[in-house]
């Protein structure tokens, strides 16, 4: 999330402002945050809508090709309580997908532990728990790419809570379901914050799912999935890092089964200069996918990167994102300039 707003939560879900005292867009977009979907009982419910526009320039070196693309992109997120329960609601739509991202009911054991039935965001790791589709919430225009080759959403129960000690606490969330080409996924995710009036946090998330695949020759997929993430904020620095190791076993249909692991680390630094001006930077690696059956499915995720980017942000509300990247897939090495503007309507 850009330095033009930060949050934390303390034991009464109560809200701390770092830089500008923009209470009600902090307040209204804590809702999008599932590592923290405890708050919601302190937080006022409605509709919530992301306008944006993308513009992407890719060239491709080997091919010496160029190509641009651009598209508009709305997020509708909606929420509503009343008392122990809770909704909430995601729609997403670009001209890429329309999709219905989420869709949970939620009951409060207590004021610390709650279960949710529906759709929800898999808790594999930070950013896809913090950030997804709101793109106004994140500042870098790209998103890990090992964030987008695992799958995403699961349909099921998602139990979650936190145990407080002192100032601290140790969060967790476990889910049991299935989802689109998920046969079964349990997931489970701890992470420890030392003082939870701060969003710096480090942790943990394990994954096994059973997935199908769409290629005639393979009966399906077991996959597990460590991860080890953290998200460190000190003055006017912020650093969000994870390392991700995969192993895959991909069944044949002949009866022939190949297993690979291979081990994915990205890195997030970013800086702000001042209330509405963010520079950052952020370097993805990935080691021994060569002998990844798993990858060999998927000749568009990127290897490698290396990202630089500026955040500005105006009208209390919305921002302008550059960013610039080279790229590295199985086939190519690209050099990408993209440009953003995000906004949050309430």
């Amino acid at each position: 999330m850009s330095k033009y707003f930060s949050m934390n939560l303390d034991t009464n879900f109560n809200l701390r402002m770092i830089y500008k005292p923009q209470f009600k867009i902090v307040f209204l977009t804590c809702l999008l945050l599932c590592g923290s979907v405890q708050a919601f009982a302190a937080l006022p419910t409605g509709l919530l809508v992301f306008p944006g526009f993308s513009a992407e320039h890719i060239r491709d070196l080997p091919a010496e090709e160029d190509k641009v693309e651009s598209t508009f992109s709305v997020d509708l997120f909606y929420a509503q309580k009343k008392g122990q329960f809770s909704f909430l609601g995601e729609y997403f739509k670009d001209k890429h997908k329309s999709e219905l991202e989420r869709y949970q009911l939620g009951w409060d054991i207590d004021n610390r532990n709650t279960v949710w039935l529906g759709r929800f965001h898999t808790p594999i790791g930070y950013w896809n728990t913090n950030f997804h589709h709101g793109k106004f919430l994140q500042t870098s225009i790209s998103r890990p790419a090992i964030s987008l080759i695992l799958p995403r959403h699961t349909r099921g129960l998602l139990l979650e809570g936190a145990i407080h000690k002192q100032e601290g606490a140790l969060n967790y969330n476990i889910a049991v379901g299935n989802s689109t080409r998920q046969n079964a996924t349990v997931a489970m995710q701890l992470y420890w914050q030392e003082d939870i009036t701060s969003e710096s946090l480090i942790g943990v998330s394990l994954t096994y799912r059973e997935m199908t695949s769409d290629v005639l020759s393979i009966d399906g997929i077991r996959q597990a999935h460590v991860s080890v993430f953290a998200n460190e904020e000190f003055r006017n620095w912020r650093i969000i890092a994870a390392i991700n190791w995969l192993h895959n076993e991909v069944q044949f249909k002949n009866n022939q089964n190949e297993s690979s692991s291979f081990t994915n680390i990205y890195t997030q630094i970013e800086y702000g200069i001042n209330d509405d001006l963010t520079v950052f930077g952020r370097v993805e690696d990935t080691f021994s996918e060569e002998d990844s059956a798993y990858l060999d499915l998927l000749p568009d995720f990127i290897s490698a990167r290396r990202a630089i980017g500026m955040r500005f942000d105006f009208a209390n509300s919305q921002a302008l994102t550059l960013e610039v990247s080279r790229d590295k897939t199985q086939s190519s090495t690209d050099n990408v300039m993209s440009l953003e503007w995000s906004m949050l309507i309430q």
